[in-house]
């Protein structure tokens, strides 16, 4: 039973990640979110809004590397 709820709380850590991730949130904060407080982090990105892209907010454009050709 103890395994059990090991593996479920790191599903729920990863899940709320990536959720976040999908939304232009953190994905590395929300991972350590979801570690720590699992359920209530899950429910958080779940209501949480849709995050602006790093472009929009700093109003930088991210530069194409270089070619060495």
């Amino acid at each position: 039973m103890y395994e059990i709820s090991i593996i479920v709380w790191l599903v729920l850590a990863i899940l709320t990640a990536f959720l976040a991730a999908r939304k232009n949130r953190s994905f590395l904060g929300w991972l350590i979110i979801g570690l720590v407080i699992p359920l209530i982090g899950f429910i958080l990105i779940l209501v949480m809004p849709e995050g602006k892209p790093l472009e929009e907010e700093t109003g930088k454009v991210a530069k194409p590397a270089a070619s060495s050709a």
